[in-house]
Formats: structure tokens, sequence, C-alpha cells
């Protein structure tokens, strides 16, 4: 008998380099199983490669209903599950999004069914010899839909989907709601949840009974590579990493930036997206007095030896919105402190003994002064904050640890 198989539905990995956490989990898990199966939306190939484990295969699926897809699927809209979902969007008052919340209903379902029949095709071609079949969503979205479906249906595969923060709080989307949440809870073997935050908040909206099946399994992030907990000599360097992307809010950091009353500031930024021109403009304008850098994207190696290069002063993110982030996870792995936004579940990964967390709507010129404050305080105070940050990604999120302990709850 082979090992089991695993088949895991994503965004864009491994084609392109898009959900870069995904690569040192597939280090620690994908050599458990005879073979993983990837299923990722069509992406146009990039040249820059995330790591591909070697019992790979990927295969694409484009989730775009056509209108025979949609006819289809009519056949969805007499099923008592989206009844269920119907009265429990009434009973949450959503009436005044009532026609908008059932088009996205069914474009739910309709990406969910072309997933769902790629997946049998899929499952008939590779069903023979395995030990047990694993089918592994990594957002709880229509993907988990899919699976929710499956596993409806069939009780001997195994079927379950990662929770992060956009899939999480229905309140980050222009209509509040996140479609078929019971359904999924409910009919998953099990909802993996990056953050505390996160299962605290599927239990407040879902309840216990449902969401007794809803664990929390932390991200990690490896790096081999030892931390040198110098001080900055040469000035003060400033890091962030973050798609380009109005949710990141960038600008912000841009502005808050300029506020500080220092001069030898560098910054540089990793991370790619649709408002770089917008953004290079704004830095233009705004940080005459800044040597910095949009670096775009690049191998996840070149980050970790950045930071082991240079002795980075404080990583910063400012998002809207987050589940962990696992830019914030690097820059620990790095023994660099921290100043980020108190959104979705980054107070799990950022304290006062190792950076700075602050209210979403921050006051510019405050936290201009928390970094000023910091910067010029004295070297030991500093070398204090590193280590502690070095501790703490050892202590939380270690990779090895994080993935290993995923690995076990699975296979049980």
């Amino acid at each position: 008998m082979k090992k089991p198989l695993l088949i895991l539905l994503t965004e864009a990995y491994p084609v392109i380099l898009y959900e870069l956490f995904i690569e040192d989990e597939m280090r620690i898990i994908s050599s458990y199983f005879d073979k993983v199966l990837f299923v990722t939306e069509n992406q146009v190939e990039s040249k820059v490669q995330p790591f591909i484990p070697e019992n790979s295969t990927t295969y694409k699926c484009d989730t775009s209903p056509s209108l025979s897809d949609k006819i289809i699927c009519v056949k969805y809209l007499f099923c008592l599950f989206f009844y269920k979902e119907i009265l429990l969007v009434l009973k949450k008052n959503n009436k005044k999004h009532w026609f908008k919340i059932v088009k996205i209903l069914f474009m739910e379902l309709a990406k969910a069914h072309k997933i769902k029949n790629t997946l049998k095709g899929i499952l008939v071609k590779h069903k023979n010899g395995y030990s047990q079949i694993y089918l592994y969503s990594y957002w709880h979205n229509h993907k988990a839909l899919a699976l929710a479906m499956i596993r409806r249906k069939d009780k001997e595969k195994i079927c379950f989907a990662r929770a992060h923060g956009w899939d999480v709080f229905a309140g980050r989307h222009e209509i509040p709601y996140l479609p078929f949440k019971t359904f999924i809870l409910k009919n998953l073997d099990c909802t993996y949840s990056i953050s505390e935050t996160g299962k605290n908040e599927f239990e407040k909206k879902y309840g216990n009974d449902i969401c007794s099946k809803v664990r929390v399994s932390r991200l990690g992030k490896f790096n081999d590579r030892k931390p040198v907990f110098r001080v900055n000599d040469k000035g003060y360097l400033l890091f962030s990493c973050s798609e380009l992307l109005p949710v990141k809010r960038v600008h912000l950091i841009i502005e808050l930036i300029s506020k500080l009353p220092l001069t030898n500031i560098r910054w540089i930024h990793y991370g790619e997206g649709p408002l770089r021109k917008e953004l290079e403009a704004l830095a233009t304008e705004w940080l005459p007095h800044v040597s910095y850098e949009l670096r775009g994207v690049v191998p996840n190696k070149e980050i970790l030896d950045f930071y082991q290069a240079n002795p980075v002063d404080l990583f910063i993110n400012l998002s809207e919105s987050e589940g962990i982030p696992v830019s914030i996870m690097e820059s620990l792995s790095s023994g660099v402190p921290v100043l980020a936004t108190d959104v979705g579940g980054t107070s799990e990964a950022v304290n006062s003994e190792h950076g700075f967390l602050i209210e979403k709507d921050f006051d510019m010129n405050q936290v201009a002064e928390i970094i000023t404050k910091y910067l010029l305080s004295p070297e030991e105070i500093k070398l204090k904050y590193k280590q502690n940050a070095y501790r703490f990604w050892q202590e939380h999120f270690e990779a090895a640890k994080n993935y290993s302990e995923f690995l076990g709850m699975i296979l049980r």
C-alpha cells in the first residue's frame, strides 16, 4: 500500500511566487505523502519560481463560470443547504444586500462546482492503491466549499481547510457576508485557523457546536541563518514587505517615514502590486531626504539574506487587515523588532518585549514619536528587542515545529 495522497487547492502556488508561505509548509509535509497534487486557479507563470516538491504534479482549474456552468448550477438552487443559507442570511438581517448576496451565493456555488468536477477527474486518475486520500484547501472560500460538498457525499475522503483573515472576517468585505460558512464548517473534517483570533471569530459567529471542528494551527517560517545582533552605526534602516495593494496601506508607511525628524534614513520594501507607480510618485514627493527602494518580488532567500547582511532597525506593517503576517514571522526569525497595526491576529505575533502594537486608525505624529524614541534609544535596549524578537520566533513561529504539529493533526 502506498503512502497517502495529498491534493492541495491553492490560488497560484506553485505556478507563481504568490502564496510564499506555502513553500515552508511543503518542505515539511510533502515527504509524508506518496504524491502531492496541486490544483491551482489559472495563472501566468512567473520567472521567479518557488520551492516545488519533487513528488508533486500541478493541475490548473479555471473557476470563471461560463454560461453553461451557470445553467448547470441552477440545480443547486433547489438543494436543502442552499435554502438553509438563505434562511441564515434573512436571520442575520442582510436584507438590504439581498440581491447582491444571492448573486454571491450563486457565483460561489458555480466556482465550487467547477473545482469539484476537476477534483473528480483527478481522483479517478489517482484513486488506486493509496492508504488514504487527503483533500486540503489552503483558503476558506469556494475551494473549501467544493471540499465540503465532496465530503458530504464521500465519507472516506479526509477534507480540511485553513482559514486566514479575509476568509474569516466578513467585515473586511464591501458586503459584510461570507457565503456558506456554516455548511463548510459542518461538513469538513476540520478547519485550521492560523490564529486564535480567527477561531474566536468563527465561534462568535457560528456557535461552539459547529466550531468544535475548528483548531488553531499557526503558520511558520524557516530560517537557518543565525541572526547577527548588532546595531546600525550608519544611520537607520527600516524595512517592509507586502503586496502593493490598498489593504496593505504602504502609503501610510511613506507618510510615517516622512515625519521622522532624523537623517540617514534608509527604507527598503519588497513586494509588487498595482499601486507601484502611485507609491513611487508619493515617495518621490514625500521622501526627498530618505534613501529608499521598492524592490519588487524576489525569492524568499534573497529577503532572508538581506536581513542577515544588514542591521535592520525596525520592520513596519500598517495593514488595514491581516491574518497573522508571515512577513512579521520572517522579521522575527531574523531578530528584527516589529511595529504593526493591531488587526486580525497580529497581536499574537507582536508584543511590547520585541515591538510596538499600534491601533489600526493610529495617530501619525504619535507613532512617529514612538519610532524616533526607539531609534534613538541606547544600544543595549535595541539589542534586547532584537534578541526577544528572535526568541519569540523560536517559541511560536518556527516552521519545522509548527508544520510538524500540523502534519500530526491531519494524519490523526
